[in-house]
């Protein structure tokens, strides 16, 4: 008597087409950046970016290295921060050092050339579109929705030309970083392993290194943590008071997977206001 094929001890689930799989979906999205955006690497250094390269040239160095390039680029009305505007006439700067040290440590290795940094931006623009995809088909459970989105986001100009200039590397390493920090804390929701919340919580230092609109993260780790108690699409509650109250109840005793973000942006916003 044979057995039907979808009950029979041999029978296994269905794998996903090649291209919803991790490493070929990762893959595709990086040729596809490098396809989309070959132009960029022939681009050369272009406006901002030669702000960069002189303040490397300075002997002496001129400003701190661990503040950054950013920090001693003066620019009045322009680098106005949304949580500190300052006295009219004043001049704020910006604290982004680790896309500063990705820009300095290219320029120490490889010289003054922007090929190297142009190949990371374009690298970097198909991680984003990758981690895209990693995070929506863990939030949804959809392998097609996250291929679309990752698809979507790269096919889009306007994120396309950030590519460009090698000055807006903080964009791209920024959004990087707060995609995997949201998909290690969808991780640390589901399975509750340490190394995740660790993990995710390293993330959002780097993304907030990066670029100051990075503040957002934190808050989306908290609103996660409410709508997705699990680290995935689930069914609401109703709107009763009990289901509500229960979720609201859930949401507050499980303070080790918000109070953490919370108080990481509250000590960023200081030392910002500090430096």
């Amino acid at each position: 008597m044979k057995e039907s094929p979808a009950t029979g001890p041999a029978a296994q689930p269905p794998r996903p087409h090649l291209l919803l799989r991790t490493g070929p979906a990762l893959a595709l999205f990086l040729l596809i950046s490098l396809a989309y955006n070959w132009y960029y690497l022939t681009g050369g250094f272009q406006l901002d970016d030669f702000f960069f390269v002189n303040m490397l040239r300075e002997e002496p160095r001129t400003g701190s290295l661990w503040l950054g390039l950013w920090a001693t680029f003066d620019v009045p009305a322009i680098n106005n921060l949304w949580w500190f505007e300052g006295n009219a006439g004043d001049w704020t700067v910006f604290w982004r050092p680790l896309p500063s040290f990705i820009i300095e440590g290219s320029v120490l290795s490889f010289g003054e050339r922007a090929f190297p940094l142009h190949l990371f931006s374009v690298v970097v623009h198909g991680l984003v579109a990758g981690t895209l995809f990693l995070l929506v088909r863990r939030l949804t459970g959809g392998p097609l929705v996250a291929l679309y989105a990752g698809l979507f986001f790269l096919s889009c100009e306007d994120h396309s030309m950030g590519v460009g200039w090698i000055s807006t590397v903080t964009d791209l390493v920024g959004v990087l970083f707060v995609n995997l920090a949201l998909l290690a804390h969808a991780t640390w929701l589901d399975k509750r392993k340490p190394w995740t919340l660790a993990a995710a919580l390293i993330a959002l230092v780097a993304a907030l290194l990066s670029k100051e609109s990075a503040v957002v993260a934190p808050v989306a780790v908290v609103l996660m943590t409410l709508a997705m108690p699990r680290g995935r699409e689930t069914e609401l509650p109703a709107p009763n008071g009990s289901s509500l109250r229960a979720r609201a109840v859930g949401f507050l005793g499980d303070w080790v997977s918000w109070v953490p973000p919370i108080v990481l942006l509250v000590a960023y916003l200081m030392t910002y206001r500090a430096l």
